[in-house]
């Protein structure tokens, strides 16, 4: 077809009729299913499903993630060994989240320890500057 025998526009986000895909039709027919989950999102909601336990004589509504911790730890205390390196390789993870978290807050770098003390000279030869007029 020559260019212009056409009676459209081809260019970016404009393919050519041919080319283009038939009202009703997507590019991957046999792709995933409509509302199909995948695995993590499977896994995210059974982990947050309750689930009854009893606890002290007490009966008790708590998620599958919490009952899985309760029996890990509770495991590993009563000293199964296939608990206790689990448990201690989680909490070491845990821990770890939580040094990392709290060195991001505070001032380490030694650049950000110049720029602090930048900041600071210039606010007080600003101060000292209103102190004498």
């Amino acid at each position: 077809m020559a260019d212009d025998e056409q009676d459209y526009e081809v260019g970016y986000g404009k393919p050519p009729v041919a080319t283009r895909f038939k009202a009703g039709q997507s590019g991957n027919a046999k792709g995933r299913p409509r509302g199909a989950k995948n695995f993590d999102t499977v896994i995210a909601k059974e982990l947050s499903a309750r689930v009854e336990i009893t606890e002290n004589g007490k009966r008790k509504s708590i998620t599958k993630r919490e009952a899985i911790g309760k029996q890990v730890v509770n495991k590993a205390a009563s000293g199964d060994p296939k608990f206790v390196p689990i448990l201690f390789s989680e909490a070491r993870r845990i821990e770890e989240k939580q040094e990392t978290k709290a060195a991001s807050t505070t001032l380490e770098a030694p650049e950000d320890k110049l720029v602090m003390e930048s900041l600071l000279t210039r606010l007080k030869a600003r101060l000292s500057q209103g102190d004498d007029e």
